[in-house]
């Protein structure tokens, strides 16, 4: 039931919400690149939170262990096919993201917003809420933490309770600050890891330039291909590379989810240029630094290993030798650290929501610490797994809500582009 669920009903809605607001929207916002690109540039009005610093909290939020480890992951189970199913989801979560953000801010209130208020029925809103609150403990930080304490024993051979100690240390000055400490915190940290890391795995494919064409040629390959005939399509590469590359480009970019426009709805912008935000989102996260993470480990000879994590740090060991376990541990761990700290801002808008009180975030920010060492008990694919099914019942919840108020999306994106 689990296996049909995520691979074949939440793919096959995520598509199909994705192409209906596609049509349904006229092909804004990417019909547009001029209307486009002011967008991204856009100041918004005066506010504590800018529509840039909004999209760097997302983008923490989103560019987590899901870009490396998750990526790794996807393909050791679904084959390097499911690299071509996240591209796919990533072309319709575009426009998934750009409409719940839209939604988000135009329903917003204060500065206050996201899928538990745009649903205007208490109890799915609700669900949704403890939904997000839950997944802010397993995949915005026990995952996170599980995985950098992995990166940290395969790249220095040391021990990864250093890196939970680590977290549970410094998460705390940070998130007592609450939103403003967030969003500072992501406004440095972001731009840095990606441009770190970008470099590290753009490195690793120009020495392995030689294996490029062989690793597009499998990609596609898998992406159609059957594993057996008489297994039937449950038993079909096809299956799996959907089943894995779909719940890891969503797990990755969160489209359909309602949690990026949690961050998104702070800004004082219009609603569809603080959209287009999220379309740069998705594009940042899913094409380029889940392609790069996916390339990084066709290109290279790797070990049979049994987390993503170790197969990321095998593929670029190929290249770099004993080096990419110092470089990558780093790298993973603030990709991680960054993601934790705007998943507790996503869980204490949630928790606030439920209680309608605000002076719950000193103890969930010291709940945040303790469940950091706790993460260790854990492996590191049951925490994926408990994060594909909170995300997609999510989602479950979100996209009906968005083709519920289609209208108020569609009125404030003609608003918005096709006003001369």
């Amino acid at each position: 039931m689990t296996e049909i669920l995520l691979g074949g009903i939440l793919p096959l809605f995520l598509l199909s919400v994705g192409i209906y607001f596609l049509i349904y929207l006229k092909a804004y916002p990417l019909r547009s690149p001029q209307k486009f690109c002011k967008a991204l540039f856009s100041k918004g009005d005066d506010g504590d939170v800018s529509p840039m610093q909004a999209l760097l909290t997302a983008l923490a939020g989103t560019l987590g262990v899901g870009n490396i480890s998750g990526v790794a992951a996807a393909i050791a189970l679904g084959g390097a096919g499911a690299l071509f199913w996240m591209w796919i989801c990533a072309l319709f979560a575009m426009i998934i993201k750009y409409a719940e953000i839209v939604l988000a801010l135009s329903g917003k209130k204060g500065s206050r917003g996201g899928a538990m208020y745009y649903i205007k029925n208490k109890f799915p809103a609700m669900l949704f809420a403890l939904f997000c609150l839950s997944c802010g403990f397993a995949m915005g930080n026990m995952t996170q933490v599980k995985a950098a304490a992995d990166a940290m024993e395969t790249g220095f051979g040391g021990s990864g309770s250093i890196v939970a100690l680590l977290f549970a240390l410094l998460l705390p000055p940070i998130l007592w600050k609450g939103k403003s400490g967030v969003f500072r915190f992501a406004q440095k940290a972001v731009p840095f890891m990606t441009v770190l890391y970008c470099s590290m795995a753009i490195l690793h494919l120009f020495l392995c330039r030689h294996a490029l064409p062989n690793a597009f040629l499998s990609i596609f390959r898998s992406a159609f291909s059957f594993r057996s005939v008489s297994g039937g399509f449950f038993g079909s590469a096809l299956f799996l590379g959907m089943r894995y590359g779909a719940c890891r480009g969503m797990i990755s970019n969160e489209a359909g989810c309602g949690t990026a426009p949690i961050a998104h709805a702070a800004s004082r912008n219009h609603p569809a240029a603080q959209g287009c935000m999220g379309v740069a989102e998705v594009f940042i996260d899913t094409i380029l630094l889940c392609t790069l993470t996916g390339l990084c480990v066709l290109v290279s000879p790797t070990e049979t290993v049994q987390s993503g994590t170790a197969l990321v740090v095998s593929a670029f060991a190929s290249q770099f030798g004993n080096m990419a376990g110092y470089l990558l541990a780093p790298a993973m761990t603030i990709f991680a650290f960054a993601t934790t700290v705007c998943w507790f801002y996503y869980s204490a808008e949630c928790l606030y929501f439920i209680t309608g009180k605000s002076n719950f975030e000193k103890p969930l920010a010291i709940l945040f610490s303790v469940l950091c060492p706790i993460a260790l008990l854990f492996s590191e694919r049951s925490l994926l797994f408990t994060a594909d099914l909170l995300i997609c019942f999510m989602a479950l919840i979100n996209l009906p809500t968005l083709c519920k108020h289609r209208r108020r999306i569609l009125q404030e994106t003609l608003a918005y582009f096709a006003k001369k």
